[in-house]
């Protein structure tokens, strides 16, 4: 037979049926902006730690997955949004010993010697960092992982 027309079935059969599971972007970025990443041991925080590595790759432009660098708490860990995936960035782990808690205006003269684009994208669009921006960037993060990483929508 014709090669086409295995391709043809392999479409029909697999991939379309495949991506008709996938969720579409509305109901993955309502699961999300769910993800918390906490100093405690907690099983989300591997969740965390995956999309954070993925998006660190994708803006690296790089493939591989190290464990180079460390989950970054923007605003410091205390509970609520502060664990939410919104405030969390990767971070080379000697500048996030560095940066420890204290407020962002504070944090910003070490993310500034990172080596990671991703940080420096953030601190040249981020002034300053408040809660209030924390749901805003859980959802730009939701879209950019959904686009760029799952490359879907």
């Amino acid at each position: 037979g014709n090669p086409n027309d295995a391709e043809n079935v392999i479409q029909d059969k697999l991939i379309t049926q495949l991506d008709q599971l996938f969720p579409k972007f509305d109901e993955f970025r309502d699961e999300f902006v769910k993800i918390t990443y906490t100093k405690q041991d907690n099983p989300q925080n591997l969740k965390a730690k995956y999309v954070l590595n993925k998006l660190y790759g994708y803006y690296q432009s790089e493939n591989l997955f190290d464990e180079k660098g460390s989950v970054e708490h923007i605003i410091p860990e205390d509970g609520g949004m502060t664990t939410n995936i919104g405030n969390l960035i990767l971070l080379e782990r000697d500048l996030n010993n560095l940066a420890g808690d204290v407020v962002y205006v504070d944090k910003v003269e070490f993310y500034r010697k990172s080596k990671y684009k991703w940080v420096e994208k953030f601190v040249a669009e981020h002034h300053d960092w408040g809660i209030g921006e924390v749901e805003d960037r859980a959802k730009f993060l939701a879209k950019e992982f959904y686009e760029k990483v799952l490359k879907r929508g």
